[in-house]
């Protein structure tokens, strides 16, 4: 196969928007908020090129307001509420340490074929052949 299924970066590659909710007493109530998320839910993507997520910050009295936007090819709803709490613990100070990230497709899938490929795998690679 010569073309990648998945590329993962060194570094995330993102649109960051913040916006100033001025004098409003809450953003988030008024058209031009709805506006924006209107905004950055039909924005383009590019995908070959990137970047796939949009991040849109908006700070109130109150605390922060974020929209996440990204293709459902890139993440389903699963890897939203993931990402979110991600930020939510950042936010709050409680970041994971790095063993206890949660594992990556990409690392699950070469373990997998290093697993395949391997001499130990062999005897099962037959049997299941034979059946």
């Amino acid at each position: 196969m010569g073309v990648p299924l998945q590329v993962v970066l060194d570094q995330p590659e993102f649109v960051w928007n913040e916006v100033d909710p001025g004098a409003a007493s809450s953003f988030i109530d008024t058209p031009r908020w709805h506006e924006i998320k209107v905004e950055t839910a039909c924005r383009a993507v590019n995908y070959e090129d990137g970047p796939m997520l949009a991040v849109l910050l908006a700070s109130e009295s109150d605390g922060h307001r974020v929209i996440l936007s990204v293709p459902a090819v890139c993440a389903d709803r699963v890897s939203l509420v993931n990402i979110a709490r991600k930020i939510s613990r950042n936010y709050a100070g409680n970041e994971l340490a790095a063993e206890d990230e949660p594992l990556q497709y990409a690392d699950l899938s070469k373990w997998l074929n290093e697993l395949l490929e391997s001499e130990e795998s062999g005897e099962g690679r037959s049997w299941s052949q034979r059946r």
